[in-house]
């Protein structure tokens, strides 16, 4: 009907809703079907919890419904009378006009621009990603407006527009150029106090009102002459297409009986499928709901292809970040500050003191300075930048810093290589065991594996099918299988497991399945039995949950062969367990689990297929060291059905939190409320149970009994519990579909990755999923505080914050992520250094090729960043960093495009950087090992060219094709060293001959 009214209206049209919450969901239900038209008015925060600086959604919300009003475009809004009649806006008498920005003009200058955004309360930062924020860098201004999905570059030449373009604001790449951009001022003035409404604000002439009350909706095109139409909305019984297959007629007769039939498609594709048991007069419409519905007076019917085929309706939502899928180049480098540890990976420990410009007959180059024990300082040259690595410590152990000129720094590095080699040789071991055939072949997949695939609630992503591909492909070798599936909460790593399972079971042999904990372990349990049991698959648990009877019992099915599949913890891996038959492996966050299992699994890894799962990011430098022996999928794309989870920050306030958990109630949902101090834990179980005296509300934390907790947590499985009030106990484990609120008291104190691994206990099923994050009334937060707290609210995609969280895991311990005794060395080390010396005693194990040492590239020209250019160090670190380590030519020229859309044309000491990279790489493998450059005079070092006469001949040809002087200087043993004297060419000129000079030679 929404639909169908806006397709007649000239104006905006208003629905008010009893709240906000309707208001909300009604609007992402809308946007599915017309994202151009679909617009929302939330009400303003209120004061009491409004923190500063956060709830920018709802502002940009109000923000681009004001927009659209202004620009006098057709729209549907969803408000609420109270967010309709507060005031909210500045009068016009005050606002200020809007900036046209045109490529070419010199109207609007960078001086201008400036002064709006600070005087419209835009906050000026760094690096613009967040919205209402704006960024300079010399010419270039970066600005976010609420009401656009991507910020704005503007580059001005002087006065002069000389290019817009849109970016990215997680990689800060372009996305598009466009040739003209208005800036709208905000409605609200920060100078000024809000005196004008909504209503007040945009005439009556220029709108059209629905009320809408309980599940009816009134149209009212005018105050004057109310013209009520009332249209109640019932549910309808949950057809699938299954049934309908078995009850055709029954449907058909179903069909008939109403005058008018809706099916709602989510693509075109989809309709295949029903299309044979439609009749002529059923409408389609493209777009998405949740489940099927009748209007009876009306006679309407509204069938949902997402329930046919037992599917959760796809979710499209505005400004989701997960829409970039940016995944950045990671660098060590890029959150350093002063004091910071480094580990140079000839002089040792020390000390990241700054960057410094260092001038010399060489030329200028910028480094990083290292201050070591006792007054030594090392300065490293942007092309050794490689060989310095950042060394994450704990407050409580800092590391002793090294002594430049003794050699206690070279004495812990053969002691790490020699430990390292013994890791490589253990891992080297398993690959080679592994190699030997398992002995069978699994069988094909059949109709039960079908039946599997299509009991699956959601559609399976890019990335899953390639995992599962991998999978089942590793199953066809006849080798056994040794794969990580490596995905974000909710990414569906166990659909995964559970295809893998079933292939096995099909195939007459058995299966394992461990969890760390005995929550995760019951959790994996109900998941796979309520899945794979209707298949005729026999799933059974062993952990602390079973009685020892219990227990007893299952060890004898075992035994006999009665049971397929065990899902357990460790108690999986005690002596008295024979399972036979037994030939795949899971095991769910292996870096969980303690030294004596880890072992164990390594002894069962020589014969079994082994799948692991794990949502910790595995870092791509310990990936890139374990090259070709064991084998990595990734799940990067969250599933398009779940929605994301709405996040917000506010002050404590009982009412405020009373309203939240009411409307999560009120729709029969449950609760988590997180507040991570036993003692006094219970002070807030008897407030809220005094709130809210029908609910049942317990409590969680470990420092209960086990059987207790298990008691409480299987009681809040079956959904009687309705809110559950717990620690951090619940991080990792509890999935329950029907918890879709959860409060996190004192937000301020957590981590980034630990709030996102809470915040993700929510949000697993179809419905809309709620966070609210509280910090103490009056709190002024830190800074570091103020931005995990604002990364958060800005990432509430799942998977968003994926890449947020990785530096702080591996911070934590993602080097024991493949079980080997690496931890102490790997401290004295650091991670990138260790994962270095790891790939190379691996290469050395098995006989690979070592990558070839790139020549010495001694260009003495000024070679470095600006800092009037680039005026953040960090920016500065993060490129030098790019530039010293890329490896192809590719990789190269998307950092200098990079560098160029950021932050403009290049300055000429950053070409040079750029151009000595470039040759490193064309020269590397090549008998090119030295280049100098100094003042016209190029010396070119070679070794182990062809004896030959022609090659000389070819060498020598470069220069005497420019009439440029040339001479061969003395070498030592093989080398060559010919040196060039020009006045007119550029040394780069020539290193391009020589380039492609090499590349003939090579050819021969």
């Amino acid at each position: 009907m929404l639909v169908q009214i806006l397709s007649q209206a000239t104006k905006a049209v208003l629905l008010s809703c009893p709240d906000d919450r309707t208001a909300e969901d009604l609007y992402r239900l809308y946007y599915n079907f017309d994202p151009g038209h679909a617009f929302y008015f939330p009400s303003r925060s209120n004061k009491r919890e409004a923190v500063q600086g956060f709830g920018v959604l709802n502002e940009r919300y109000r923000e681009e419904t004001v927009r659209m009003i202004r620009q006098g475009t057709p729209g549907l809004i969803f408000t609420t009378s109270f967010a309709l009649e507060e005031p909210a806006f500045t009068p016009a008498k005050k606002q200020e006009k809007e900036i046209r920005l045109q490529v070419g003009s010199t109207q609007c200058t960078r001086e201008d621009l400036i002064e709006k955004l600070n005087s419209w309360g835009y906050e000026s930062v760094p690096t613009c990603s967040d919205p209402k924020s704006f960024a300079v860098r010399g010419g270039i201004v970066d600005v976010f407006l609420p009401y656009s999905a991507h910020p704005l570059r503007i580059e001005f030449f002087g006065n002069t527009v000389e290019s817009l373009r849109l970016f990215n604001p997680l990689s800060q790449r372009r996305i598009k150029e466009v040739e003209s951009f208005i800036l709208l001022p905000p409605s609200q003035l920060p100078e000024y106090e809000p005196e004008l409404s909504f209503l007040e604000t945009f005439p009556e002439q220029d709108r059209v009102e629905i009320r809408m009350t309980a599940n009816q909706l009134s149209l009212s095109p005018s105050p004057q002459t109310p013209i009520p139409r009332t249209l109640p909305v019932q549910k309808f019984q949950d057809v699938s297409l299954s049934w309908i297959r078995s009850h055709e007629d029954a449907f058909r007769e179903i069909v008939e009986s109403f005058s008018k039939t809706f099916v709602f498609l989510e693509t075109q594709e989809q309709l295949q499928a029903i299309q044979p048991f439609l009749s002529n007069g059923v409408q389609l419409v493209l777009g998405s709901v949740e489940r099927h519905f009748q209007m009876g007076k009306q006679s309407v019917l509204g069938l949902s292809i997402a329930r046919l085929f037992r599917r959760n309706s796809t979710v499209n939502t505005r400004w989701d970040l997960s829409d970039y899928r940016y995944q950045s180049r990671i660098s060590s480098f890029t959150d350093l500050d002063w004091g910071d540890y480094l580990v140079h990976r000839d002089y040792g420990i020390g000390r990241y003191r700054g960057l410094e410009i260092i001038p010399s007959k060489k030329g200028t180059q910028e480094c990083i300075r290292i201050d070591y024990r006792d007054g030594g300082k090392v300065y490293v040259p942007v092309e050794k930048f490689d060989r310095v690595h950042r060394l994450n410590v704990s407050e409580e152990h800092p590391p002793e810093l090294s002594t430049l000129g003794t050699s206690h720094w070279q004495r812990e590095l053969r002691r790490v290589r020699s430990s390292v080699q013994e890791v490589a040789q253990e891992i080297i071991e398993t690959y080679r065991s592994r190699q030997r055939s398992r002995g069978f072949r699994y069988d094909p997949v059949n109709e039960l594996y079908e039946e599997l695939v299509a009991s699956f609630p959601y559609e399976e992503t890019a990335d899953q099918k390639k995992a599962i591909e991998d999978v089942m492909s590793d199953l066809d070798r006849p080798q056994p299988m040794d794969r990580l599936i490596c995905g974000d909460v909710g990414f569906g790593k166990t659909e995964v497991a559970l295809r893998a399972i079933l292939r096995v079971v099909i195939s007459g042999k058995k299966v394992l399945f461990l969890a760390p904990t005995t929550i995760l372990a019951d959790q994996h349990f109900i998941s796979s039995r309520s899945r794979l049991e209707p298949l005729g698959v026999r799933v059974e648990l062993l952990s602390r949950f079973r009685t020892r009877k219990e227990q007893a019992e299952i060890l004898e099915q075992m035994l006999r062969g009665q049971v397929d599949v065990v899902i357990g913890t460790h108690r999986l891996l005690s002596k008295d367990i024979h399972f036979p038959d037994l030939s795949l492996l899971i095991i769910d966050e292996e870096h969980r689990f303690g030294v004596r299992h880890k072992e164990k699994f390594r002894q069962l890894k020589h014969s079994l297929d082994v799948l692991t799962l794990t949502a910790t990011p595995i870092p791509r430098t310990l990936q890139q060291s374990l090259s070709g022996i064991r084998q990595i999928s990734r799940i990067e794309t969250p599933p398009k059905t779940r929605k994301p989870i709405l996040t917000e920050i506010h002050y404590f306030d009982w009412e405020s939190i009373r309203r939240h958990l009411q409307f999560e109630l009120d729709r029969n949902g449950q609760v988590y409320f997180l507040h991570n101090d036993v003692l006094s834990l219970p002070f807030y179980a008897e407030k809220l149970q005094k709130m809210f005296p029908d609910a049942s509300i317990a409590v969680a934390h470990g420092q209960m009994s086990s059987r207790e907790l298990e008691r409480i947590v299987l009681a809040f499985f079956a959904n009687q519990i309705d809110i559950l009030v717990c620690t951090t106990i619940i991080e990792s484990g509890l999935d329950v579909t029907n918890a879709n609120t959860i409060v996190i008291n004192e937000a301020h104190r957590f981590g980034l990755a630990q709030l996102y691994q809470i915040r993700g206990r929510v949000g697993r099923g179809h419905r809309q999923a709620y966070c609210y994050l509280l910090i103490p009334p009056g709190r002024t937060l830190p800074p570091q505080a103020h931005q995990r707290l604002k990364a958060i609210e800005q990432f509430t995609s799942l998977g968003s914050g994926y890449n947020v969280a990785l530096k702080d895991l591996e911070i934590r311990g993602a080097g024991n992520l493949f079980g080997y005794k690496q931890s102490g060395h790997l401290a004295k080390v650091g991670f990138d250094l260790y994962c270095q010396i790891l790939q190379e005693a691996v290469n050395d194990s098995m006989g690979r090729n070592q990558v070839p040492s790139p020549p010495v590239m001694a260009i003495q020209e000024d070679a470095f960043i600006p800092e009037d250019y680039m005026p953040l160090v960090q920016d500065r670190l993060y490129f030098y960093q790019q530039i010293a380590t890329v490896a192809s030519l590719p990789e190269l020229q998307e950092i200098e495009e990079e560098v160029r859309d950021r932050f403009g044309p290049l300055p000429q000491p950053t070409v040079n950087l750029l151009q000595a990279a470039y040759f490193r790489i064309r020269f590397t493998g090549t008998p090119l090992r030295k280049v100098h450059y100094h003042a016209h005079r190029l010396r070119l070092e070679f070794g182990e060219l062809p004896g030959d006469p022609s090659s000389l001949s070819l060498m020598t040809s470069v220069p005497q094709s420019q009439g440029d002087p040339y001479r061969f200087l003395p070498g030592s043993g093989e080398t060559l060293t010919l040196e060039i004297s020009s006045a007119t060419k550029s040394w780069e000129l020539y290193l391009r001959q020589y380039a492609e000079m090499l590349s003939t030679l090579s050819d021969r």
